[in-house]
């Protein structure tokens, strides 16, 4: 049975050593980033070696379930090979040049550099894996549990909700009654005003609610008048209203 990686980027990845079978190089990975980026690219070159630093860092405390693949958008394959030398991870060989576009296409990516996180499925845990990386501030342990805290979640989107200021009150509580399981905690913050009747008799068993104005790490920017919501804790996300 060929492992979702091999059907993503073929039967072999580069290593800083040659080619290595893809099922090989992603045995027992868990959350896998592709790093989209070029070396012709500034900002790209920027974070680069913030991302290349936080990957050894993670690696180096015997983190195996972590990889990071790089897809480069360079011009040619000197450039590659410049770009390649300064990073400690994988690559997706140059030569494959339809299966980059093929993965451009699949996660949407619209502009470099995009850090896009999977779990051991394939599927997507956060699209802003670079956020992810910045926020963290050179704190590996806080990117880890970031992406903990999204894979949590089932993935997809972020753990936040859309801003309240643009749904009712009686999608906002169709939101919170499908966060289940004990330990979740739903924290509302921002400047907006909470939905009349909102409140610990509208939320299932076993979850929590903590008031307005609380401040959480690694949720992303609150802007505007608008509430965001944050689950945290093991149980399901709420799903996104369609109105």
């Amino acid at each position: 049975m060929s492992s979702p990686f091999e059907a993503l980027f073929g039967a072999e990845v580069q290593t800083k050593t040659g080619l290595k079978p893809t099922a090989e190089a992603f045995a027992g990975k868990t959350i896998v980033g592709i790093y989209f980026s070029a070396h012709w690219c500034p900002p790209c070159r920027g974070f680069t070696p913030v991302l290349s630093e936080t990957y050894a860092e993670i690696v180096g405390d015997d983190h195996k379930e972590f990889e990071l693949i790089f897809v480069s958008s360079d011009r040619d394959e000197s450039g590659f090979n410049e770009y390649y030398n300064d990073m400690p991870f994988l690559a997706l060989p140059y030569a494959n040049r339809a299966q980059k576009d093929v993965l451009a296409k699949t996660f949407d990516v619209r502009g470099i550099p995009t850090l896009v996180f999977l779990n051991a499925a394939g599927d997507v845990i956060t699209k802003d894996g670079r956020s992810v990386v910045m926020n963290a501030h050179g704190d590996v342990s806080a990117v880890l549990a970031a992406l903990a805290k999204y894979g949590l979640c089932g993935g997809q989107t972020d753990v936040k909700s859309p801003r309240m200021g643009r749904h009712k009150p009686s999608s906002y509580m169709r939101r919170l009654a499908l966060v289940e399981g004990a330990g979740v905690t739903v924290v509302v913050f921002g400047h907006g005003v909470l939905p009349a009747g909102v409140g610990l008799g509208v939320l299932p068993a076993g979850v929590t609610e903590v008031g307005q104005g609380v401040s959480v790490d690694a949720t992303g920017d609150v802007e505007g008048a608008g509430v965001t919501v944050v689950v945290v804790g093991y149980g399901e996300c709420f799903q996104r209203a369609s109105d």
